[in-house]
């Protein structure tokens, strides 16, 4: 079977997701004309292709079930799920019960940093491990700090493995409550993750916040995401770090509280290049986001704050969704993928 790819830029390892027919392969792969093999894998309706290509004329791929070596894995432990590409641990999605909030993190670098502060017990500001989901009012509730008197979350086991030689992803359900464990709403956060190269790795995470239980305010506040990220602090702003955005604004004073489609966040790790980037997706609520993105190394999606709180009404549902782009080399190519990834989603 064969499917055709016509990228809007020049790529490398950018993940193409084609509606097609019934495929009637376990599919792995996908070869050109030239013999180039890129992984590939069946997915609801069509095929996620991750694709490279020096120019954008239109390439015919057929669809392979080719044993293909490189693949990604999930492997359960106690309270938490490794994400390893082909054996080596990327990162992992993590729920112990020491913890009020699940996280995904820490993320490693290929010489084996981190890009996400690895310290899960740092006294500045404990809550702000890795990569992970809060916000700070709640119907009146703190889910973002985590003081004696915060909420908390019932967290749900990750669920809906799938796993392959182009994609991994899972699940993993969520109950927000207050102190005393009355629920507020429940959520959903999807992870999926891309096998590409070290260069640059992607994790797409999907919120979904459901009203189930009455009517949700989210307030007017500071410390919210709904997505936070704390990046290594020997790359944060204030170890020599820098931070940019979709506009060319450069630096907290620039960045913070402005609206752009993404945010940067980079520095040096073992004297090499790194970045993390954050994409907002132009589906989500008053597109493009604002940055709550601080020097000490907070980087964080907030409408919340700097445009005003939002509601959801009872049985009814709110989704975000962002990639985070992990660079292990120069992100000068930033734009590029953005554009790529708001075009094919």
């Amino acid at each position: 079977m064969n499917i055709n790819i016509k990228p809007v830029r020049p790529c490398k390892n950018e993940p193409f997701y084609i509606e097609c027919d019934e495929i009637d392969l376990n599919v792995t792969c996908a070869i050109d004309e030239k013999g180039n093999v890129f992984p590939a894998q069946k997915t609801d309706g069509g095929v996620v292709v991750i694709f490279t290509s020096d120019n954008t004329e239109e390439v015919t791929l057929t669809l392979s079930d080719k044993e293909y070596e490189n693949v990604i894995s999930l492997e359960e432990e106690s309270e938490k799920l490794n994400i390893l590409f082909n054996g080596k641990l990327f990162s992992s999605y993590q729920y112990p019960s020491e913890f009020k909030k699940p996280f995904f993190g820490p993320v490693f670098t290929k010489t084996g940093n981190t890009f996400t502060r690895p310290d899960l017990h740092h006294k500045e500001h404990p809550h702000q491990r890795s990569v992970f989901v809060g916000v700070g009012d709640v119907n009146g509730v703190d889910l973002w700090n985590e003081p004696e008197n915060s909420g908390y979350l019932i967290k749900g086991k990750p669920k809906n493995f799938v796993n392959g030689s182009a994609f991994a992803s899972f699940e993993a359900d969520n109950i927000w409550v207050d102190k005393d464990g009355n629920k507020l709403m429940n959520e959903t956060r999807k992870f999926t993750m891309y096998n590409q190269s070290e260069d640059c790795r992607y994790v797409d995470i999907e919120i979904t916040f459901k009203a189930d239980y009455c009517d949700i305010n989210f307030g007017s506040t500071k410390e919210a995401g709904p997505l936070g990220v704390r990046v290594n602090e020997n790359f944060d702003v204030d170890h020599g770090g820098y931070m940019k955005n979709s506009y060319g604004a450069c630096g907290e004073s620039e960045c913070w509280s402005k609206s752009a489609q993404w945010c940067l966040y980079g520095g040096k790790l073992d004297n090499e290049n790194c970045a993390i980037a954050i994409f907002d997706n132009e589906k989500n609520e008053r597109f493009p986001t604002c940055w709550h993105i601080r020097n000490y190394g907070l980087f964080a999606a907030n409408n919340l704050f700097f445009k005003g709180g939002i509601s959801i009404l009872k049985d009814e549902s709110i989704t975000y969704k962002y990639r985070l782009c992990f660079f292990n080399n120069s992100a000068e190519d930033v734009s590029d993928r953005f554009l790529i990834y708001n075009l094919n989603n």
